[in-house]
């Protein structure tokens, strides 16, 4: 009949094919994770190409829910692209321990051969200077795009500043990493319950304030 089966997942798949933008964006998403998994080399040529991929997944996931929110502020929007693109390669760095247990490295061809990483080393969870190096560049376009979340943070209207809060794991992750001279193996990244404790606490205080740390 047409009609979508009565069922939480296509109920909300129909609205938002309703929303020619939400519909756009999702589909985008969708597309993007299937590069990822179909041609992950080219995803991960360059940290341009990373940070690309981390546009068209994680910027675009924030937008779908600014579409959803009836949020029409270009500068959110704006703010929300640097958001994404630093969540988005904060992340990347993040799965480094997990990614290598399925024998998979997301990181920049051109700066791992630049700095001779030994991916092999990497594959067996060894930390080195090479890896250093190679997860710096990327923590630093990370902090770069966090630096300008919080800069537009500050000129954004109250009700639209709570949408940029997910600007705040992705920064304390890029702390902690720095912390750790950029080893992303280092036992103290890993996460525990004290750590999901702080970062929620973390949100709901700054979430009240209105800015970001």
């Amino acid at each position: 009949d047409g009609k979508a089966p009565h069922h939480p997942v296509t109920l909300s798949l129909e609205e938002v094919a309703s929303s020619r933008m939400a519909k756009y964006l999702l589909s985008k998403i969708v597309h993007e994770k299937l590069r990822k998994a179909e041609e992950p080399l080219k995803i991960s040529r360059t940290i341009d190409s990373l940070e690309q991929h981390a546009e068209s997944t994680y910027s675009s996931l924030y937008y779908l829910i600014l579409d959803a929110a009836k949020v029409n502020d270009s500068e959110c929007h704006h703010a929300a692209s640097h958001m994404g693109k630093a969540v988005g390669l904060a992340r990347l760095l993040m799965s480094i321990p997990q990614d290598v247990v399925n024998q998979k490295i997301f990181l920049p061809s051109d700066v791992c051969l630049e700095n001779k990483l030994n991916y092999g080393s990497v594959m067996k969870g060894q930390n080195s200077q090479s890896l250093e190096e190679v997860v710096f560049e990327v923590a630093s376009r990370a902090k770069s795009h966090v630096a300008e979340t919080k800069r537009m943070y500050n000129s954004l209207h109250p009700n639209t500043k709570s949408y940029l809060l997910p600007t705040i794991p992705a920064m304390r992750y890029l702390d902690q990493l720095e912390r750790c001279n950029f080893n992303p193996f280092a036992p103290d990244l890993e996460d525990n319950a004290y750590k999901w404790l702080q970062l929620h606490c973390s949100l709901a205080w700054n979430a009240y304030r209105g800015k970001l740390p």
